[in-house]
This record gives C-alpha cells, sequence and structure tokens, in this order.
C-alpha cells in the first residue's frame, strides 16, 4: 500500500516562532524585477568589478615576485608557472565580467 507524503508545516502552524525574515507566503503572484531595477543592479555589478579588477591588477603588478613564490611553494610548481597561472586566472576573470556584468549592463543602458 501506498502511504501518503507527511504534510509540511511552516512557520506558526507547526509551532515554531514568528521571525519577520522567515515568512513562508503562498501567492500566486509572480514577483518580476524591473527593467531599470535590473539596468541599476548590473550598473552597481560593474563598478564594484572594475574597483576588483584594478586592486587585482595593483595587486599582481606590486607584489608579482612574491605571489609567484608564495605560490610556486604552495602549490609545488615553478615560479613562472606560478606567475603564468595567475595571469591566466586575472584574464579569465576580465572575460567572465564582461560577458556576464558588462555587456548585459551595456546592453540594457542603451537599448531600454
Amino acid at each position: 500500500m501506498i502511504r501518503p507524503l507527511p504534510v509540511i508545516t511552516i512557520g506558526a502552524e507547526a509551532g515554531l516562532p514568528y521571525h519577520p525574515c522567515i515568512v513562508f507566503r503562498p501567492s500566486k503572484e509572480v514577483m518580476a524585477m524591473s527593467i531599470e531595477t535590473l539596468t541599476s543592479f548590473l550598473g552597481w555589478c560593474v563598478l564594484f568589478n572594475i574597483v576588483a579588477l584594478l586592486l587585482l591588477l595593483l595587486v599582481l603588478a606590486a607584489f608579482k615576485g612574491g605571489l609567484a613564490r608564495i605560490n610556486a611553494r604552495l602549490f609545488g610548481v615553478s615560479e613562472e608557472d606560478a606567475r603564468r597561472v595567475m595571469m591566466r586566472l586575472f584574464y579569465q576573470y576580465r572575460i567572465l565580467f564582461a560577458f556576464f556584468n558588462l555587456i548585459p549592463w551595456l546592453v540594457l543602458y542603451f537599448l531600454v
């Protein structure tokens, strides 16, 4: 015989104390983000990522030898390989930033 699945109660029905941040309100409405909100969010993401890229570039430029030495010892590779991997990661971060943040923000900003 197949038994029915148990009913899961959430919040006050389960005897849990009320907390304003943990509220389950089933509704048939779909909450959608407006284009302006998405454009603003992506704009802040672009700004944050540009600052992160500039800081990462400064750190790589200023401490390239020391970082390569530390990573070479830590991972058991040569210093040249460690430098190459650090720069490859920087370039990959730049590409991902452009693809997932900068291009969508530019499209939304100029076309909408």
